[in-house]
């Protein structure tokens, strides 16, 4: 600030900007979307009067990510509408470049925004570029990454499987060492999505080996937190403790990086937790969360108090004590203004008062959590929680507002194009005509019933296998 109004004194405006946009970075990084904002629409003004259009770009990136702090739909939608604008001034530049990392910021803003179509494009785009001018393999490596989970999140696993094993060669010809074992655990995260344990285990084992030789530290914590998520998935718990244990030692020892040790923890918790061992499960989660209070990351803290309710859950006599923390933890989110945040923890309440049986809360969290979304203007979203909402009717026997709410969520998940979530709604659309004929007459009574039934069995399988080719 004091850099900033000295340069205003002097009338150098392009200084005075980038001072500012310096200002709008460190409010960003705070989670302060206000001040965050409004310094980067002063930088924005000061370039234009200043005539500086690369400066204009940097600053319509800044307000562009600014505005995503809010979380919303709408704020994505306006994010990328700067974004776009960037873009287009690094077009008239000839700014390849810095071209190339508007176009992967765009990207993840489409993933934000439920379009991974267009963020498949956006992600080839940057990659084609950084290939063009040769701007270094890391930024290769980031867009190859970004373009996998393009694919992911378009239910199009074996395409992004293709292009992290398309990467994986690419650099071993290259000889670059951490790019190649950055894209091994890129290919291991790809088979994980597939379920191929045994691929997954030797993607990130052949990443770990390549790491130990170039003795790099954070490329190894990062593979072996991998790995304990494949040991995880296989049942070998006492293996995925220590990998995600040894990671957790090797971020703490390395400097500034309490946020990857408060992402350890948390493995390490949740690997406790299914060991059934609750008191070091919380001692475990309570020291995660101390790591993001630390580095100021509400979003990762607030998730860590809900991972502590989970795990007092596990203890029936302590579902009270769980509720607190869940509360505890909206409020962290509420504090931040995270909105989506506080979705996910309305989600978590909502199930667990399922499970305690206590159906009415249950319901009215889950309603509470459809109408939030219904306003931040995320769809894709709606149509889960409208599976949560399906699932507390179910859970109380009630088969026909079961029925009215998942063939809601499932006409929602299909405009969406989201086939993961098609699949769980003519799942539930099963089990509800499954407990209407078994309960009230059988198949000669209910035969039209029981006919729809097994059509949404047939569809949901040939989704299912459709999505998982």
């Amino acid at each position: 600030e004091e850099a900033r109004k000295q340069f205003e004194r002097l009338g150098e405006r392009r200084l005075e900007a980038a001072a500012c946009l310096v200002m709008s970075d460190v409010f960003a990084s705070r989670k302060d979307r206000r001040r965050a904002q409004e310094a980067a629409e002063h930088a924005l003004e000061l370039y234009r009067s200043a005539g500086d259009r690369s400066g204009e770009a940097k600053a319509l990136h800044a307000v562009g990510m600014a505005h995503t702090l809010e979380g919303s739909y709408s704020s994505y939608d306006q994010g990328l509408k700067c974004a776009q604008e960037a873009m287009v001034i690094y077009e008239d530049v000839g700014c390849k470049g810095l071209l190339a990392t508007e176009l992967i910021t765009i990207a993840n803003m489409y993933l934000n925004l439920d379009r991974p179509k267009q963020a498949v494009t956006a992600s080839r785009e940057a990659l084609h570029l950084y290939r063009q001018i040769g701007y270094g393999r890391g930024s290769e490596s980031l867009a190859m990454a970004m373009l996998v989970q393009s694919h992911i999140e378009l239910d199009q696993l074996g395409q992004a499987q293709q292009v992290a094993k398309d990467g994986v060669t690419r650099f071993q010809k290259a000889g670059d060492k951490r790019q190649e074992a950055f894209m091994q655990d890129t290919l291991a995260r790809a088979h994980l999505e597939r379920e191929e344990l045994e691929d997954a285990f030797e993607a990130t084992k052949a990443g770990l080996l390549i790491s130990q030789d170039l003795q790099d530290p954070l490329v190894e914590a990062t593979l072996l937190l991998t790995l304990s998520e494949v040991h995880a998935k296989t049942e070998k718990l006492d293996e995925a403790l220590q990998a995600a244990q040894d990671a957790a030692a090797v971020f703490r020892a390395l400097d500034g990086e309490w946020e990857l040790a408060g992402y350890a923890q948390y493995q390490v918790a949740k690997i406790h937790a299914h060991m059934l061992d609750v008191k070091l499960a919380e001692e475990e989660c309570q020291l995660g969360r101390d790591f993001f209070y630390k580095v100021g990351n509400a979003r990762c803290e607030g998730l860590s108090v809900l991972q502590l309710a989970g795990i007092s859950a596990m203890d029936e006599t302590k579902i009270d004590e769980a509720l607190a923390l869940l509360d505890q933890g909206r409020d962290i989110f509420i504090k931040a203004e995270d909105r989506v945040a506080d979705t996910f923890a309305l989600f978590v309440k909502a199930e667990m008062l399922r499970v305690a049986e206590m159906y009415a809360p249950a319901l009215q969290m889950a309603e509470e959590r459809r109408k939030a979304l219904q306003e931040l203007g995320y769809r894709k979203e709606e149509a889960k929680a409208l599976h949560t909402i399906a699932s507390v009717h179910l859970s109380k026997r009630d088969t026909a507002e079961a029925t009215k709410a998942a063939r809601e969520g499932l006409r929602l998940a299909r405009a969406c194009g989201d086939r993961i979530t098609e699949v769980h709604m003519l799942i539930q659309l099963t089990h509800a005509a499954s407990r209407t004929v078994l309960e009230e007459g059988g198949y000669e009574q209910h035969q039209r019933l029981a006919d729809d039934m097994l059509k949404n069995a047939g569809d949901a399988v040939a989704i299912a296998r459709k999505v998982g080719g």
